[in-house]
């Protein structure tokens, strides 16, 4: 029988930070992506607390406080070292096998005689040799073995790990998978699926294909023909491109001044122009946002679309395009503090195929990929443009920094004998 299989980290980043820090094992833990940042993992004593992923950490200050959650900056150096030493090993254990994502792996292993047991014995030997935890699930394709994972880690009695090799067990976990939970259906599918009836992954298999190409095009019908066990999705296809890319964050404290609301802005053009150049996108039309709250007494809410004859990855034309039409995000009259503000490369084009104009503007690509290049080697935030500011803008939230063995001399333990 062909069998597709998915490893994955459990809650990776809050398990990476815990593997040379053993105090923090019996802790609630929470990763931030930088100190005034987002919850980018949460252990599962934190999740059960209350704290979600993705949410600003001033959200769950009082919790943090009243309930002594560990909280650690991310440092990806450390995380994708212990990812390399997982999937070294991994790869050593499966006769084909597939790197997905930093902490995804899948593999074929159609052939090996007792699966459940199999993928039972190397999910021992990931934590014996890195005392990462992983899960394992099974199935006939790669979006099936996805909806094993999340049996795995969502029904009760499966304890991280699952193997479905049959339509009747299948379709036993499609009845209680909400459709939203199915790999590739993102929020927009799931909220057009949702307002035509749509809420299990059963009844999106039941649907019928020729009005699902009609209202959702090919790749929805590819998804429900692999629901039926048919092998159409290979996890060797590339990701496609982005078709927008958003940055943008809230603060509690608010931003009180036009300096610092420009500075905010900066970051974030930084953030989305390195991620057009790493899919090799150019931006053809971007935006700029900002806006109080709905809590608060003054209201106050702008957004400037900007079309550029040339598209552009260049951090530096959109900093300047910034700096132009900054008065136009401030309110007349008095400064009313800012809650919300960010960006939003709303239009793109493939920058591999852009037709040379002898009448563009120039922009220094080396500059460009020298800063991403020292920023990957070096850690984020290591080489920047000044108008983004020395200083982080809004609340800070104290974090400590984890140690690492794998980069840092200083924090190699000593062993006294």
């Amino acid at each position: 029988m062909s069998l597709i299989a998915i490893f994955d980290g459990t809650r990776f980043y809050a398990s990476c930070a815990a593997v040379y820090q053993p105090e923090l094992r019996e802790r609630p833990v929470v990763v931030l992506s930088g100190k005034d940042g987002i919850i980018i993992a949460a252990s599962r004593r934190a999740t059960d607390l209350g704290i979600k992923k993705f949410g600003p950490i001033f959200e769950y200050k009082t919790i943090i406080e009243q309930n002594n959650v560990a909280v650690v900056d991310a440092n990806f150096n450390l995380f994708g070292g212990l990812s390399r030493c997982m999937h070294t090993i991994l790869e050593r254990a499966l006769p084909i096998s597939h790197v997905y994502s930093i902490d995804e792996c899948f593999a074929d292993i159609s052939g090996i005689p007792e699966p459940l047991q199999f993928m039972t014995d190397l999910r021992r030997q990931v934590y014996k040799e890195t005392r990462l935890p992983i899960g394992a699930a099974a199935s006939l394709n790669c979006t099936l073995a996805k909806v094993a994972s999340w049996c795995a880690k969502k029904v009760p009695g499966y304890k991280g790990i699952c193997v479905l090799d049959n339509i009747e067990q299948i379709d036993k976990v499609l009845d209680i998978m909400p459709v939203g939970e199915l790999w590739g259906v993102g929020k927009a599918s799931t909220t057009k699926l949702q307002a035509i009836g749509i809420n299990t992954a059963l009844q999106l298999k039941q649907m019928d294909l020729k009005k699902i190409q009609r209202d959702f095009g090919k790749p929805m019908v590819a998804l429900i023909r692999e629901l039926h066990g048919d092998k159409i999705l290979s996890w060797r296809q590339l990701p496609e491109p982005k078709q927008q890319i958003f940055s943008s964050r809230s603060k509690r404290d608010r931003i009180h001044n036009a300096q610092d609301l420009q500075q905010a802005i900066s970051f974030h053009i930084h953030e989305v122009c390195e991620k057009a150049r790493k899919q090799q996108s150019n931006i053809k039309t971007i935006q700029y946002f900002c806006s109080t709250s709905t809590y608060d007494q003054y209201r106050h809410s702008a957004s400037i679309n900007i079309t550029l004859d040339y598209p552009s990855n260049d951090t530096i034309c959109f900093l300047k395009l910034l700096a132009e039409h900054m008065p136009q995000l401030l309110p007349n009259g008095a400064f009313i503090p800012i809650y919300k503000f960010g960006v939003g490369a709303i239009s793109l084009t493939d920058a591999r195929f852009e037709q040379a104009d002898l009448f563009a503007p120039k922009h220094d690509e080396r500059l460009m990929e020298a800063l991403d290049g020292l920023n990957t080697k070096f850690g984020r935030r290591t080489m920047f443009l000044a108008s983004q500011g020395t200083k982080l803008i809004g609340e800070r939230f104290e974090s400590k920094q984890l140690r690492n063995v794998l980069t840092r001399w200083s924090d190699i333990p000593i062993i006294h004998c």
